[in-house]
């Protein structure tokens, strides 16, 4: 990545981009915040990790051909299809800090756990980073 795109992207992730605190906001600095850590780790910039399409509002039509196409309601926001400490994989369920996971959402961690995966409900920038840093054995920084 170029120091130019670089100091574009450190200006997009000021604690203002989410300090509303969505799950979007929380989300989307935390995406910016792996582009700019990826010196340390060439997999946080890779197909590994990735967010799932599972949320949102749209119509009845994009609805329909989301779930003929496999899209399953309660999967997690984020997954990391990369083995770490003895798991298989790493799913990031973003929250507010006032949100809770719905019936599904609890079923589909009970899956992956099943499954000796890791699931982990971040609630912040700082949560997101840690959990993924901590499970990948990496330090990385907060922009």
């Amino acid at each position: 990545m170029s120091v130019k795109k670089m100091g574009r992207m450190k200006e997009m992730i000021k604690p203002s981009m989410y300090e509303k605190k969505s799950e979007h906001s929380i989300q989307a600095a935390f995406f910016m915040n792996l582009a700019l850590n990826q010196d340390k780790c060439p997999l946080l910039a890779s197909n590994l990790i990735f967010a799932v399409p599972n949320g949102g509002l749209r119509n009845k039509r994009t609805a329909a051909g989301m779930k003929a196409e496999g899209v399953k309601e309660g999967v997690a926001d984020v997954l990391v299809l990369i083995g770490s400490k003895g798991h298989t994989c790493l799913c990031l369920e973003f929250k507010t800090q006032t949100g809770k996971q719905s019936k599904k959402q609890k079923e589909f961690q009970a899956l992956i756990e099943n499954q000796n995966g890791l699931y982990k409900v971040v609630r912040s920038l700082r949560e997101a980073t840690d959990a993924l840093a901590d499970y990948l054995l990496l330090e990385l920084n907060i922009y």
